[in-house]
């Protein structure tokens, strides 16, 4: 997979922030960060798509908000 196909969208001192990143580091997937707390660019970008939290898992299209592993597991398994 590609590292541009999965971005995901975290915040400083944010536990289902880490949980996501520890969950993807742990399987190996390459992913783009995009921190909203050091890069207020980033919260605009989510901001525009209607969404106000964090973390938020984009991949390809597919939008998972919130740290909801089975959800996100179900959805790479298809790309992984």
């Amino acid at each position: 997979m590609h590292e541009e196909n999965i971005q995901v969208y975290v915040s400083n001192n944010c536990t289902e922030s880490n949980k996501l990143i520890h969950l993807l580091e742990e399987l190996g997937v390459k992913h783009e960060r995009k921190n909203v707390t050091e890069n207020k660019d980033y919260m605009r970008e989510l901001q525009q798509q209607k969404i106000y939290a964090t973390p938020v898992a984009m991949v390809n299209n597919k939008k998972v908000l919130g740290y909801q592993k089975s959800r996100l597991m179900d959805i790479l398994r298809h790309y992984v």
